[in-house]
C-alpha cells in the first residue's frame, strides 16, 4: 500500500477518499508469504475458497481485503461488514444486490456475495490505480475524457433504476489504462415502480458537499441527484474549488437559495460547453437539470462505447412488455381475489429468458387496486449469491422493512410469542425494535434442528397473522436458483392444514425446469398442497405478431414511418420482446427513421445482435464465440480454454449475462454457461469464418477429451466439424456402443450408420460395425433393415459365418 503522501491508492469499492490524511480508512501492510506461511489478519474472513492478501481499507461499516480466489487463481477486492447490527447487514446485502447484475466498463464488477451464517462478504473486481480528482487535475483533455467515462456508468446505473446518491471523487478511481471506475454503492437505492427510492425512511444519508438540494432537505430523489453531484464533481475539477461552502448547517441553507458562481467567473479559460454544463447540473431544481441523455451529448460521447451492452429505449417505456398480456394480467387479479376471500394461492410465472415474466409481475404489483391493499413483499434468487436461505432473503429483508416502518403498538400485536428463533435465522429481523427486544428476551437453543423447526414455525404464524390483517402477496424472482434449505422453508409455509393466507408470486425460466433441483421440488410441494393451496401456471410466450408490431410502434414514437417499422420489427423479432427492444434499440441508435443509416427493410435481428458481439473486448468475444460453437451447456473453463482467453474472470461473465448474451444454466455445482437465445448463437456462428469455425471445433473437441467433461457425442461434433474424421469415427462407434447399452437401439443404429460412413473404406473395423448395425436393427424392432444388413455380410463373408449372419 502507497504511504500516506503518495496520491496512488489501490482499492476498490471502498471510499478511497483523496484526503489520505483522513483517519477513517486506515492500511496495514502484511507481508507476503508462501500460502500455508501467511499469518491469517485479524477479524478476516476465514473461507476455504478466499486467501486474504492485505487490508486495503477501512470504514465505519466494513473493511475492505486484497485477497485470492483459489478456486479460480485471481486477485479480487473482499468487503467485509465489520462488526454486526441488523441495519448494517441489511445496507451490506442491499449494497451487493442493488448492482449485482449490472455490468459495464466505468462500473465496479460485483462478483459474489457469500455467508454461512455467521460471518458476510462479497468480492468484486479488484481495481489498482489513482484517485478520480488527482487523475483530472490540471489536464483538460484527460478532464474530459474521465467524466465522459463518469457519465456513461452513472447512465448505466439509471438505465437499470438505480441511484447512487453518494456520488464523489472518492467513490471514483482511473486504472493504469485511463479507465474511469465508480466505486462504493453502499448508499446505491433502487427506484421504486413510481420513480422514487424504495427506501422510504428518508435519512439524511450521503456527502453534503457533493449532495443535491432535495437530498439536504431530505426530499424524494431521482436521477436529477445523482447529476447533480456529477455537477459539483465536474465544477470542482475545472475550478478547483466547491460551488458552495459553509458550515453544515449554512449549506443546507445555501443549497436551498443560493446559486454558485458560474465556473467561467473563476476560471475564464474554461470552455463554454464545460460551463453551461456546469451551471446546469447544478440548478436548485431538479427539473430543470439536463437529462444523462443531454450530459452525454455535451460530453461529447460516442454511442459505439457501449461494450456490448443494450440500453432501455426509454425509462418511459419501462413497463410497455404488457402488449399482449391482458389475459395473463386477468389470471393475477383473480388470484389476488381469491387470496382476499380467504384463499391461499400459489401461481407459477413460468417462460423462457427475455419473455417479460418479470415486467408482467412488475406491471401487477403497481396496479395502485393492488398496491394500496396488499403487503408486497418481493425478493430475487441471485445467481451469484451463496446465502443461507437465498429465495427467502431478500423476502425478509422486505418484511424486516415493513415492519420497521409499522407502529410499535401494531408490530407487537402480529408478532408471535415465539419469534426469537425466526431473528436467529434471519438476523435482519432484529432492525424491527420490538423483534430486537423479544431476540434479547428468548430463551437460547442450542439444537439446530430445533431451532430451524421453531423458526421456521414462528415464521408462518407471522405469515399467518400479516395475511389475517390485509391481503400478502410474496414475490420471487428466479426462483430456479434456490437452494435446499428454502425449499423446506416453503414447504413449511404451504403445508395443510390452515397453511398463511397468501398470494405467492412464483416467477421462474421455463427451460430450467429439469435441470434445477429447487425447481422440482417446489414442484412436489405444491402438488401435496392442493387442493387446500389454490394453484394457477401462468406461462409468458412469445407475443403475436401484431401485439409485438404494438409494443414496437410504442417505442419507436416516429408515428410518420413507424408503422411500416413496427411491422418489420415485428416478424424479425418472432414476437420475442427482448428483440424488440434490442431491433427498436438499433434503430434509434442507428438514425434510420431520420435517413442517415441502413434501411428499415434491411433490419436483421442476427446482424444487430452482432454488431454487440463485435463491440465486446477482444477476450469476451471469444469466450462467446467459443460458447455459441460449443452449441450446448460448456464449462466455463472449458470454454475459455479453447478461446485462449481469461473467461473465467467474473467481470467478463457478468458482462455477458447483463448483457444478455450468455445465460448460467443447471446447478451451482457444474459451473456451464450457454448461449441466452439460439438466435444468439446463430447470429455469432454465422457471422464466423469457415477457418474461425474449425478453428473453435478443434479446440472444444481438443480441451472437452482433456477434461473428461465431453460425451462420445459431442466429441464426434466437434471431431467432424473439425474435419478429423478418425477421430470423429472413434466417437462414434463409442456413442453407438453406449447407446445399445442403454437400449436405446434406434440411436445406436443411427450411430453406427454414421460410424461406416466416417470409417476408412480399408479400415479393418467396418465388418464389425455392419454386424453391430444388424443387431441393432432387430434389437429395435426393424427386421427388414436387419436381415438386408445381415445379407450383406453374409455375402461378404466366408461359409461357416455367412451360414450364422443368414441364420
Amino acid at each position: 500500500m502507497a504511504e500516506a503522501n503518495d496520491m496512488t491508492l489501490r482499492t476498490t469499492g471502498v471510499d478511497a477518499r483523496e484526503e489520505v490524511e483522513s483517519t477513517e480508512y486506515a492500511t496495514v501492510r502484511v507481508p507476503e508469504d508462501t500460502q500455508s506461511g501467511r499469518p491469517r489478519l485479524p477479524g478476516a474472513p476465514d473461507h476455504p475458497n478466499y486467501e486474504i492478501l492485505e487490508e486495503l481499507g477501512r470504514g465505519g461499516m466494513g473493511i475492505v481485503y486484497r485477497a485470492r480466489d483459489r478456486k479460480r487463481n485471481r486477485i479480487v477486492a473482499l468487503k467485509t461488514l465489520q462488526g454486526f447490527s441488523p441495519a448494517a447487514l441489511y445496507l451490506f446485502k442491499q449494497e451487493f444486490r442493488t448492482l449485482a447484475a449490472v455490468s459495464h466498463a466505468n462500473l465496479v464488477t460485483l462478483l459474489e456475495l457469500i455467508s454461512d451464517g455467521g460471518q458476510w462478504f462479497f468480492t468484486m473486481e479488484y481495481v489498482e490505480g489513482v484517485n478520480f480528482k488527482t487523475y483530472v487535475r490540471d489536464n483538460p483533455p484527460r478532464l474530459r475524457d474521465a467524466f465522459r467515462q463518469l457519465a456513461t456508468g452513472l447512465m448505466r446505473m439509471h438505465e437499470r433504476s438505480v441511484l447512487h446518491r453518494d456520488l464523489k471523487p472518492g467513490n471514483v478511481m482511473v486504472d493504469g489504462t485511463g479507465r474511469v471506475v465508480i466505486l462504493d454503492f453502499g448508499l446505491a437505492e433502487e427506484l421504486n415502480r413510481t420513480g422514487a427510492p424504495d427506501d422510504e425512511s428518508r435519512q439524511f444519508l450521503g456527502t453534503l458537499a457533493y449532495m443535491s438540494p432535495e437530498q439536504a432537505a431530505l426530499k424524494p430523489l431521482g436521477p436529477a441527484t445523482d447529476w447533480y453531484s456529477f455537477g459539483v464533481m465536474l465544477y470542482e475539477a475545472i475550478t478547483g474549488k466547491l460551488p458552495l461552502s459553509g458550515s453544515p448547517l449554512e449549506l443546507i441553507q445555501r443549497k436551498q437559495s443560493a446559486d454558485p458562481p458560474a465556473p467561467s467567473q473563476l476560471v475564464p479559460h474554461v470552455s463554454d460547453d464545460l460551463n453551461q454544463l456546469c451551471v446546469g447540473l447544478l440548478h436548485r431544481q431538479a427539473e430543470s437539470r439536463p437529462a444523462g441523455a443531454d450530459v452525454v451529448a455535451q460530453l461529447s460521447i460516442a454511442s459505439d462505447e457501449s461494450c456490448g451492452q443494450p440500453s432501455d429505449v426509454s425509462f418511459a417505456h419501462r413497463d410497455a412488455q404488457l402488449f399482449g398480456r391482458e389475459s395473463h394480467v386477468a389470471d393475477l387479479r383473480d388470484a389476488f381475489a381469491a387470496v382476499q376471500r380467504g384463499e391461499p394461492t400459489v401461481v407459477t410465472i413460468s417462460g423462457r429468458s427475455g419473455m417479460g415474466k418479470s415486467a408482467l409481475v412488475r406491471s401487477f404489483l403497481s396496479d395502485p387496486a393492488v398496491r394500496e391493499r396488499a403487503v408486497i413483499l418481493a425478493g430475487r434468487c441471485y445467481e451469484q449469491e451463496s446465502v443461507p436461505y437465498k429465495a427467502f432473503d431478500g423476502i425478509i429483508d422486505s418484511l424486516s422493512r415493513y415492519l420497521k416502518r409499522q407502529p410499535t403498538e401494531k408490530v407487537e400485536a402480529i408478532l408471535p410469542r415465539d419469534v426469537a428463533p425466526a431473528a436467529i435465522l434471519f438476523p435482519v429481523l432484529q432492525q424491527v425494535p420490538a423483534v430486537a427486544h423479544a431476540h434479547r428476551s428468548g430463551t437460547r437453543i442450542p439444537d439446530s434442528k430445533e431451532l430451524q423447526k421453531r423458526a421456521f414455525g414462528s415464521l408462518r404464524e407471522l405469515f399467518a397473522r400479516l395475511g389475517d390483517r390485509r391481503p400478502l402477496i410474496i414475490e420471487i424472482d428466479d426462483l430456479q436458483w434456490g437452494d435446499a434449505d428454502s425449499a423446506a422453508l416453503l414447504a413449511e409455509l404451504l403445508r395443510p392444514p390452515d397453511p398463511p393466507v397468501f398470494l405467492l408470486l412464483a416467477v421462474q425460466r421455463s427451460e430450467d425446469a429439469s435441470s434445477s433441483r429447487f425447481l422440482r421440488e417446489f414442484e412436489r410441494t405444491v402438488a401435496a398442497a392442493q387442493p387446500t393451496v389454490r394453484h394457477h401456471l401462468i406461462s409468458v410466450g412469445a407475443l403475436a405478431i401484431e401485439e409485438a408490431a404494438a409494443l414496437a410502434f410504442t417505442l419507436l414514437d416516429e408515428a410518420d414511418v413507424a408503422r411500416d417499422v413496427a411491422q418489420k420489427v415485428a416478424r424479425e423479432s418472432a414476437g420475442n420482446p427482448l428483440f424488440v427492444f434490442e431491433l427498436v434499440q438499433n434503430l434509434r441508435a442507428g438514425n434510420v427513421l431520420s435517413g442517415r443509416s441502413s434501411r428499415p427493410g434491411d433490419l436483421v435481428l442476427e446482424d444487430v445482435l452482432w454488431q454487440r458481439v463485435a463491440r465486446l473486448p477482444d477476450g469476451a468475444r471469444r469466450f462467446l464465440e467459443a460458447v455459441a460453437v460449443a452449441g450446448r451447456p460448456v464449462a466455463v473453463g472449458d470454454a475459455s480454454t479453447a478461446a485462449g482467453c481469461d473467461g473465467e474472470d467474473l467481470a467478463v461473465l457478468t458482462q455477458l449475462r447483463s448483457g444478455r448474451l450468455i445465460r448460467c444454466v443447471g446447478s451451482d455445482d457444474n459451473n456451464e454457461v450457454e448461449t441466452y437465445h439460439d438466435r444468439v448463437r446463430a447470429s455469432i456462428v454465422g457471422h464466423l469464418s469457415a477457418v474461425e469455425r474449425v478453428r473453435y471445433h478443434a479446440r472444444l473437441a481438443e480441451v472437452l477429451s482433456a477434461s473428461g467433461r465431453g460425451d462420445a457425442e459431442t466429441l464426434l461434433v466437434h471431431y467432424e466439424a473439425a474435419g478429423d474424421h478418425q477421430r470423429a469415427a472413434a466417437c462414434c462407434v463409442k456413442a453407438a456402443d453406449q447407446a445399445a447399452g442403454t437400449l436405446a437401439f434406434d440411436r445406436a443404429a443411427q450411430l453406427y450408420r454414421r460410424s461406416l460412413e466416417l470409417a476408412a473404406a480399408e479400415d479393418p473395423v467396418r465388418r464389425e460395425l455392419v454386424r453391430k448395425l444388424a443387431d441393432a436393427l432387430a434389437n429395435a424392432g426393424r427386421g427388414k433393415e436387419a436381415a438386408e444388413t445381415y445379407l450383406s455380410l453374409a455375402e461378404e463373408a466366408g461359409d461357416t459365418d455367412g451360414f450364422e449372419y443368414r441364420r
